[in-house]
């Protein structure tokens, strides 16, 4: 386990810039934190891009659905002023635009959005593009869907996966009882479903536990103490001073 938890940004610094938007991103690396998280749908042209809604309407204005559309269509559309008119204009990223920001350094927690059962062959596609950039060893991909993951699995085993679940699912992925068939680098809880021996026993299992999505300073205590071995958080900051890390 970790002495100290990794900080990880939730779709980059998004409490100061619009959230899964290279300027997100960017304030996350410089001011620190250990990587970011963030979330990829594919295009109607099969192109991952980085962004947390399939609906569009959110954060553009524009109705439709990220697949309804391609990737020079997306990236004519706002990113940014629903944020603030600071980032008036801002770009939707592409997954390997992301990649290219963090090149040298820094972990990448990529989620999987979606439900599908079958698959479409994202899966295949965000393997090619870890393998391309060389980030295997930086890379986490996590998911709620369980068959993504053991897609993931299928297409590569060396990528490392994390399972995510929440106090709202039903079934066995409440508490993430799909882990033994997994078989997941890390344990993705939210932060509700955290007791006092919840970290400890996935350790014991052979598991990292990574908790999200945490923003108060007295949970942040809490989980450092119980030894979380990353924390993801709108407020990178904070956690950063909280754990005695400096920015570089």
């Amino acid at each position: 386990m970790t002495e100290k938890p990794l900080v990880i940004a939730h779709r980059g610094a998004s409490k100061e810039a619009p959230e899964n938007t290279l300027p997100a991103f960017e304030r996350a690396k410089r001011i620190g934190s250990d990587g970011v998280e963030l979330d990829v749908l594919p295009t109607k042209d099969g192109t991952l891009v980085v962004t947390h809604n399939e609906q569009l309407a959110p954060l553009t204005g524009v109705k439709g659905k990220v697949a309804q559309f391609s990737l020079k269509e997306l990236k004519a559309f706002d990113f940014g002023s629903h944020f603030s008119p600071q980032f008036k204009g801002e770009k939707i990223p592409t997954l390997e635009e992301v990649f290219d920001l963090f090149k040298n350094e820094g972990l990448i927690n990529v989620e999987i959005k979606g439900i599908n059962v079958r698959g479409d062959g994202r899966e295949v596609r965000l393997a090619e593009l870890i393998r391309k950039w060389d980030l295997a060893e930086r890379v986490i991909v996590s998911s709620f869907n369980v068959f993504a993951l053991r897609r993931m699995a299928q297409v590569a085993p060396e990528i490392r996966r994390g399972y995510l679940f929440y106090e709202k699912q039903i079934g066995p992925s409440r508490r993430g009882g799909w882990a033994p068939f997994l078989k997941p680098y890390s344990m993705h809880p939210s932060k509700a479903l955290i007791r006092p021996h919840t970290i400890s026993r996935y350790h014991k299992k052979g598991y990292k536990c990574w908790v999200w999505t945490v923003n108060e300073e007295e949970e942040m205590k809490h989980l450092i103490h119980q030894h979380a071995d990353a924390i993801i958080t709108d407020r990178p900051e904070t956690l950063i001073r909280l754990v005695g890390k400096s920015a570089s």
